[in-house]
């Protein structure tokens, strides 16, 4: 059973929607800093959250069909096709066999109803009738046993380009590892692989990172995260009593968001051989700054009863398939408190990477 869709009303943003969104970002302060097709996916997903859990709580079966959401500021030339729906983001709104026009905070938004009889015909209708072919798209399919979003980046147009991600689950230190090592090969392990915008070294020649590399990593990696769970909220630099949480992984409920579940408390330590202005770093600071973050780590998961902690360690050091285990003096401490202990090595240089991949057997990734 779906609800009858609103009035139609005049088309294009208004003041109130505008108005809705600053108050909805606000409100989603966790992911203002993140790219904004990875907020609009998270967006989404929980949007699905709160309308299967209104669904369920008014004993009304789950909807069923595709739905297919763009991210576009409004209908334009087909405008006069589309219903405008001023408090999307409630989940009281039916969103199956339907088109919707969405900004990237996923508040107010627009749509259009579609023959569901077709996948191909939907996809049709997008591409070729609207012609929003090109525009970053999300699909989400009801008949599914396990909901997941279906993110086309480059639009429909491209439907084999898509990453499919869950709406829902458990969050394990093993799933967020896994997403980490992708972000580094990605984005971190040399200069060449830097993600647009990222800039580690201030001087790769003479291994110098520049001050900012932890910052840097922290903000890369909260948007991975966020693209990997989209159902979670990365938190940060959280204060507390016992200081500031680097990352923290949580889900809040999709009706009640005084009920939250903390999952992970990520603890980031970049490992260097020289400060950016030149300076050398003994061993035994980096030995310390690793101590310290186990105990970080430790304390801050105590304190937000968070279900598992890690400290990660990008070590940029200078020969850094020759240093010696960062964790060595710590392992003992971290298997006492159950803290996870996860390592990078990132090169100054694309020809140090594959001088390591060869000599340790490995296979140099496509990427490179």
């Amino acid at each position: 059973m779906a609800e009858q869709g609103p009035e139609e009303e005049e088309l294009g943003w208004s003041d109130a929607d505008y108005m809705m969104t600053v108050a909805k970002h606000q409100g989603l302060g966790a992911n203002a800093d993140i790219p904004g097709p990875t907020r609009f996916v998270a967006g989404i997903a929980n949007l699905i959250r709160k309308r299967r859990a209104n669904l369920e709580a008014m004993d009304l079966p789950d909807e069923n069909g595709i739905a297919i959401f763009l991210l576009s500021p409004a209908p334009g030339d087909c405008g006069e096709q589309f219903a405008r729906v001023p408090m999307f983001d409630n989940g009281l709104t039916s969103v199956a066999g339907r088109v919707w026009l969405l900004s990237e905070e996923v508040v107010a938004g627009f749509y259009l109803e579609f023959d569901e009889s077709s996948d191909e015909d939907a996809f049709q209708l997008v591409c070729d009738d609207l012609n929003y072919g090109d525009l970053p798209a999300v699909v989400l399919d009801w008949r599914t046993p396990v909901l997941e979003v279906r993110h086309y980046r480059f639009g429909l147009g491209r439907p084999e380009d898509v990453t499919i991600t869950p709406i829902e689950g458990e969050v394990t230190s093993e799933a967020v590892k896994a997403a980490i090592d992708n972000a580094c090969e990605q984005c971190f392990v040399t200069p060449s692989a830097a993600a647009p915008g990222l800039t580690l070294w201030a001087d790769p020649r003479r291994h110098m990172p520049y001050s900012s590399a932890e910052h840097q990593i922290q903000s890369q990696l909260k948007a991975t995260l966020v693209g990997s769970f989209p159902y979670c909220r990365v938190r940060h630099e959280q204060p507390q009593v016992s200081g500031r949480t680097d990352l923290e992984i949580e889900v809040h409920d999709a009706v009640d968001k005084s009920v939250v579940t903390r999952y992970g408390i990520l603890e980031l330590k970049v490992l260097r051989s020289y400060t950016q202005g030149g300076e050398a770093v003994s061993d035994s600071k980096a030995r310390n700054s690793v101590g310290e973050g186990v105990r970080q780590a430790h304390s801050y998961q105590q304190e937000k009863n968070a279900r598992w902690a890690a400290v990660c360690c990008f070590d940029m050091r200078k020969n850094v398939d020759d240093q010696p285990d960062c964790f060595a003096h710590v392992k003992a401490e971290a298997r006492q408190n159950a803290i996870n202990l996860w390592r990078w090595m990132l090169f100054a240089s694309a020809s140090e990477y594959r001088t390591y991949l060869q000599n340790n057997g490995l296979v140099l990734p496509e990427h490179q």
